[in-house]
């Protein structure tokens, strides 16, 4: 564990303690990648996965950003062309012109309510499209005012906020590459979306975002949450029965972190899966059946796939390896 530095000054009461995964190494490992649950995309570099509707997702190709790859599969079919098609007969995955174009460094699109978003993360901004692509509007996003996780003291005090937003500022400034991620949804709360961003920034790299109901493109940064400790690339989210589960990839060590998400003062860390070797994990999803998908920035050698997936009956119920210990706490999803 990591202690803020405010608890280190006797008169402060804005104390928090941020999760860290220094001793992270991997407490399962997944099973080596199988052709038929492996997708030979049009891209041979994936970036991001996102989720379109039932059996459909979006792909983000790392090379180019001028499209996007819409996939459509049917993992009940016997055989890999018949479940994800592949790049000769393109019926199963379309090339679609990406309507944000060519000069976001980084795109970012995620679909809801009938609506296409694209997060511009080097740029900040926010775009909203209609069923047919067509722009709707388009804002900047909103960062000057976030704000410290609240503890059970409540709010930060003025000094400790003001600190964290200068901190945050020039994490923007000095940060040369794509300040955004990945985004995922975590529902509505009151007149707003509410989202979880995974940055690239240093000390901040989960952060919360409003939307506004009524105007989707007037988002805001509201919050740091209390996480620390590694660079991660990907998120995801599901819910379990006992809570919500946050998945966080980590392409450097490849890893895949499983934490409960209580909220973003509280996040708690459960088990790490160590990725196959050949994949150099870029994103990671969670679907209905949880099944888990990772896209990756090479295409596998022996299977020529920049997209695979495990089962939920293979990675969450997989065998603790030797590297585990015995404070750290495997999947619960089943319990």
């Amino acid at each position: 564990m990591v202690v803020s530095r405010q608890c280190l000054v006797g008169l402060a009461i804005y104390c928090t303690v941020l999760p860290s995964f220094a001793l992270g190494k991997g407490d399962f490992t997944l099973p080596p990648i199988s052709r038929l649950q492996s997708v030979e995309t049009l891209a041979r570099s994936i970036a991001k996965i996102s989720f379109l509707a039932e059996q459909r997702l979006l792909l983000v190709p790392a090379q180019r950003g001028d499209f996007f790859i819409e996939l459509s599969y049917d993992l009940s079919k016997e055989s890999r062309v018949q479940r994800f098609g592949n790049f000769t007969t393109r019926i199963q995955q379309l090339r679609i012109q990406s309507p944000y174009g060519a000069r976001a460094s980084s795109q970012i699109p995620y679909f809801l309510n009938d609506h296409l978003f694209v997060f511009a993360s080097k740029e900040l901004e926010v775009a909203r499209f209609d069923g047919d692509f067509d722009l709707l509007a388009k804002r900047s996003l909103v960062y000057d005012g976030i704000r410290p996780a609240a503890d059970r003291g409540g709010e930060a005090t003025k000094r400790e906020t003001d600190r964290l937003r200068r901190r945050f500022l020039k994490a923007i400034e000095a940060s040369g590459e794509a300040v955004i991620r990945d985004l995922v949804h975590l529902g509505r709360r009151q007149r707003v979306q509410e989202f979880l961003l995974l940055a690239g920034l240093k000390h901040f790299p989960l952060l919360t975002m409003h939307c506004a109901l009524k105007i989707p493109t007037r988002c805001t940064i509201k919050r740091r949450c209390n996480l620390e400790g590694a660079d991660f690339n990907g998120m995801a989210l599901f819910k379990a029965k006992d809570g919500v589960r946050l998945m966080l990839a980590e392409q450097k060590r490849g890893l895949v972190h499983m934490l409960r998400y209580h909220s973003c003062r509280h996040i708690t860390p459960l088990a790490s899966y160590r990725v196959p070797k050949t994949v150099g994990v870029s994103d990671i999803f969670v679907d209905h059946q949880k099944n888990l998908w990772l896209s990756s920035l090479s295409a596998d050698p022996y299977t020529n796939a920049s997209l695979m997936y495990w089962s939920a009956s293979e990675w969450l119920t997989l065998p603790r390896t030797s590297s585990s210990t015995a404070e750290q706490k495997g999947p619960t999803l089943f319990d």
